[in-house]
Formats: C-alpha cells, sequence, structure tokens
C-alpha cells in the first residue's frame, strides 16, 4: 500500500536493466571492432594482428599440469623433470631453481612438493 509521500524503489528496475544490456552490447560491439583487423591496420608497417585466445599460453605435450602452477615430465622410470607453467614464468619471471623434498621421500595429496 502506498501513501502520500512514499516513492516506490522499484518503479525504475526495467529502465535500468535495458540501459544495462544496451551498454553491454555497444561494448561488445566496440571490442569487436577493436580486434578485427582491417587491411588498412594490416598494411601498416609495425603493426601486429591480435593473438588468438588460444595463444595466450604455451602448453607443451607430453607434460603433466597441476593447478599450482607446476608440470611434471617423465624422462625416464625414475626420473622426472619439474618446472613452472608458462602463465608463473611471464608472471613470475624465470625461476633461479627450485627447492624439492629429498629423493624417496613420499608427498601427501595436497601437500606442497616443491618451491620455487
Amino acid at each position: 500500500m502506498q501513501g502520500v509521500g512514499t516513492v516506490d524503489l522499484f518503479a525504475t528496475k526495467g529502465a535500468e536493466y535495458l540501459m544495462v544490456i544496451g551498454y553491454l552490447v555497444l561494448l561488445a560491439a566496440f571490442w569487436r571492432f577493436l580486434w578485427t583487423p582491417s587491411a588498412a591496420k594490416a598494411g601498416a608497417a609495425g603493426v601486429r594482428s591480435p593473438m588468438p585466445l588460444g595463444r595466450w599460453f604455451d602448453v607443451p605435450e607430453g607434460r603433466y599440469f597441476h593447478q599450482g602452477h607446476a608440470w611434471v615430465l617423465p624422462e625416464s622410470e625414475d626420473v622426472v623433470r619439474v618446472g613452472m607453467d608458462d602463465f608463473a614464468q611471464k608472471l613470475l619471471g624465470r625461476a633461479a631453481g627450485f627447492v624439492l623434498p629429498e629423493v624417496g621421500a613420499r608427498l601427501a595429496p595436497g601437500e606442497r612438493g616443491w618451491q620455487g
């Protein structure tokens, strides 16, 4: 029940939703315009085309990746190579070395296995 002097706070919600949706549509169209290579842009010297989304990070085959940005590459039955993934290298830079557990040590799932 609305009396004199009360304001319906939800009366403009529909208009607000339409404005937000319109803004997002315009933003998506503008973004696509910026990232679409044109003939003029392609011919300009020193202008590179944008990198495809799937090539932002190098993900080589044969390695087993962990969510903690590490990988393991089996080299033989008893030897593995350990490293940081491409994302961690781009974020932190090249690692000077790793601190690993002693040879033969067993690690429980979720336990830290190395430090950079």
